[in-house]
């Protein structure tokens, strides 16, 4: 055989055993996990490590059964495959109850649009939000959420990822997916912001909290404009450098890493200055970054007597088009050492929220902060990979000190972020 021939029977053979994921009596038989997940995109990951969060939510939408409540929030659907198993379930008996962003009009929203109908008093509807859907003022329906009344012989499974359901969310940017099984108040939260999205109307007080065991969704915006106001401002208010114990933080100091599509504006500033004022204070802070204003990364990376904080660029253009077609498409923060009165935390905050003004002000967001040990390595570990292997030091010295950064489409010091701008406003 041919290498030529050998190569195509391996390219078949991948995709027959891809499609063999989508076969109705696999989804049928799904019981969705409770826990998190990332997708791997670009050179990093194979198929399945890409579309490993469209894999989760397709195959649990398809485990879904007649008579369930399927609610779906999200700033943009361009998936076939998630269209087709939300019609599929619509079809078969499913109330599938969608609210997304004005943002956009892919065929999937059509598709959508024709197979489910726009009443929202129907058994199932796809309603498009004119700006955010409880705030308005111009802003964006940007969570991304489900929740399923039953599903997989489960009740009361919610999700919310970093990932909006769209190719370049599985193949260029790096996301995340957290699931939660029979966590009836958090499911009640999601379908009371749900019910609130759906009418399409300012909602007076939106800024809504829901707890559950270590769990704390957050519903934005927070009441008033105020950047002191923001809960992840007031998060890093709550951080002491030092007196970590029980093996948090580092030698005895508290660590912060964020890794952080979007990163501008007043607020981006405001939470770079936190974030360095924490570094001088003796915490160890580490950033990586896709979309940052240039006053932000200025600030970020003025030096302090602890060194300054360490910020890694997560851009790459691989095929050198001038477009990024891999970064960092997470909003995430982690705390290990004295938070919140508790000198041996392990926190994780993660969402649809970028470090924008309009996140705070404008948009249907959701983030929640999640206090468990076990989930902060699993970021952790995923966070060091991106860190080491997925992203390049932007040093607080001359460049030539470092290793040369001119491959894989990166660019020199002298060409400093050479993107701004051109990845999309918002994600």
């Amino acid at each position: 055989m041919s290498t030529w021939c050998a190569r195509a029977v391996a390219v078949v053979s991948a995709v027959a055993v891809a499609l063999s994921l989508w076969t109705p009596a696999a989804n049928a038989a799904y019981s969705p996990p409770e826990g998190t997940i990332f997708n791997r995109p670009a050179d990093a990951g194979s198929w399945a490590q890409k579309y490993a969060i469209r894999t989760h939510v397709d195959r649990t939408i398809a485990a879904t059964p007649k008579g369930a409540t399927i609610r779906v929030a999200q700033w943009a659907i361009n998936f076939s495959t998630s269209a087709d198993a939300l019609i599929a379930a619509h079809r078969r008996g499913v109330n599938v109850k969608i609210v997304i962003d004005d943002k956009h009009n892919y065929l999937a929203h059509r598709r959508l649009r024709k197979a489910l109908g726009t009443n929202r008093d129907a058994r199932s509807f796809i309603y498009v939000c004119d700006s955010g859907c409880r705030i308005k003022r111009g802003g964006a329906m940007h969570s991304k959420f489900l929740a399923f009344s039953t599903t997989g012989g489960k009740q009361y499974v919610s999700m919310m990822s970093t990932a909006n359901l769209t190719g370049p969310g599985a193949t260029w940017g790096w996301n995340d997916n957290n699931t939660w099984v029979g966590k009836k108040k958090l499911y009640d939260g999601f379908v009371r912001i749900f019910d609130q999205m759906k009418r399409d109307k300012r909602v007076a007080n939106p800024f809504t909290v829901v707890r559950q065991g270590p769990n704390r969704v957050i519903f934005y915006p927070p009441p008033g404009a105020k950047l002191t106001q923001d809960p992840i401002s007031k998060a890093l208010s709550s951080v002491r450098c030092t007196g970590a114990t029980d093996g948090a933080g580092f030698g005895g100091r508290t660590v912060i890493r964020v890794a952080m599509f979007g990163m501008i504006g007043t607020r981006g500033m405001h939470l770079a200055r936190k974030l360095r004022k924490l570094d001088s204070q003796g915490c160890r802070v580490e950033v990586i970054l896709a979309k940052p204003a240039r006053k932000v990364i200025k600030e970020l990376r003025r030096p302090g007597p602890n060194g300054g904080v360490t910020v890694h660029d997560s851009r790459y253009d691989r095929d050198l088009d001038g477009r990024p077609d891999k970064y960092v498409h997470l909003k995430t923060m982690l705390i290990s050492g004295n938070y919140a009165g508790d000198r041996s935390a392990w926190t994780v905050f993660t969402g649809s929220q970028n470090w924008f003004p309009r996140s705070q002000t404008h948009d249907d967001e959701t983030v929640v902060e999640m206090r468990l040990r076990s989930k902060w390595t699993k970021y952790n570990n995923h966070f060091v990979d991106i860190w080491r292997n997925h992203s390049y030091l932007r040093p607080n010295k001359p460049l030539s000190a470092y290793t040369n950064f001119g491959q894989f489409g990166l660019y020199a010091e002298s060409d400093p972020w050479p993107y701004m701008g051109r990845l999309p406003e918002s994600e």
